[in-house]
């Protein structure tokens, strides 16, 4: 009998400690909602963005590349939500595969930029002295030259393809995103627990990847959540300047570039679409970005 009563006991127990957890979440979306709603605007749009990327053969029957699915340059309908392109392909289609694009390359270079810049950027507040000062220098020359221009003639010298976008997104960013994360590392560097580490006779490598990089993961994180939108908007940039993911593959800047430019005035919903697309993801994302900064900064938190 009260082997029973325990278990009793521990199932009710156990589902309240559900239901404060889901009431904990519940709490905190709800409050994250209040106080940042554009923030929360951007979250939906981001997860709007990854559903489309995952669940792009569920959401549409057609294929990106598929042709004849209707009347070449007809507009909007029920059968076609962003009408067909000169070859009737169904616009809405290629712009839910092109999220998949636009994913994947901003996910890539997101990943190849902060890897490399927060290590540079720990070892040159670490290490400081000629190590610092070289690498200081090279910075300053990346910077230097105009963004775009430098993406053009790194791809140029790679060539198209979704890979080497992300190779000329990452490698400037790289080195250029390095600056912030030396910033934030020098403010740790300093700190006692650092200090003792190293009279304790820590390796160079277990301080900086044990004692620096977990106080640095803020700024990390804004880095991350900011820079993720610039690099959509940069993969549509170079694909509108002929420099990105060579068609036919459904990327919303060759859209952009190729076919709505070309039917802007027979057929201006090849255009709006994908502009409506691109637009409201990359607002999106950003408000969401602006939005993590503003919770991780503990300079803007007071007035968050």
């Amino acid at each position: 009998m009260s082997a029973e009563v325990g278990i009793g006991q521990a199932v009710r127990g156990g589902g309240r400690a559900q239901r404060s957890l889901g009431s904990r979440v519940w709490y905190e979306v709800s409050k994250f909602t209040r106080k940042k709603p554009l923030g929360a605007f951007g979250a939906v749009v981001l997860f709007v963005l990854i559903g489309m990327a995952a669940f792009a053969p569920i959401i549409t029957s057609y294929g990106p590349l598929q042709q004849s699915t209707g009347p070449a340059l007809a507009g909007p309908s029920m059968e076609h939500l962003a009408g067909t392109d000169q070859f009737g392909r169904d616009v809405f289609t290629r712009i839910v595969y092109g999220a998949r694009i636009s994913l994947f390359i901003s996910v890539g270079a997101t990943i190849m930029a902060i890897i490399p810049a927060t290590t540079f950027g720990m070892m040159c507040a670490y290490f400081r002295g000629p190590f610092d000062l070289v690498f200081q220098r090279i910075v300053d020359a990346f910077q230097a030259i105009p963004g775009l221009i430098l993406l053009i003639t790194i791809v140029s010298i790679l060539g198209s393809g979704q890979f080497n976008v992300i190779l000329a997104l990452a490698i400037p960013a790289s080195i250029t995103g390095s600056r912030l994360q030396r910033a934030a590392s020098m403010q740790v560097t300093g700190r006692d627990y650092v200090l003792a580490a190293r009279s304790l006779g820590a390796t160079h490598t277990r301080i900086i990847f044990q004692y620096i990089l977990p106080n640095i993961m803020a700024p990390i994180i804004i880095v991350v959540s900011l820079g993720f939108g610039g690099y959509i908007l940069a993969e549509s940039s170079l694909s509108f300047l002929g420099y990105g993911v060579p068609p036919p593959a459904p990327s919303w800047g060759g859209m952009l570039a190729s076919d709505g430019r070309r039917y802007m005035y027979v057929a201006p919903h090849m255009f709006i679409a994908p502009a409506i697309a691109l637009s409201v993801v990359v607002f999106g994302v950003n408000m969401f970005g602006d939005a993590m900064r503003d919770i991780l900064d503990p300079r803007l938190r007071g007035s968050s």
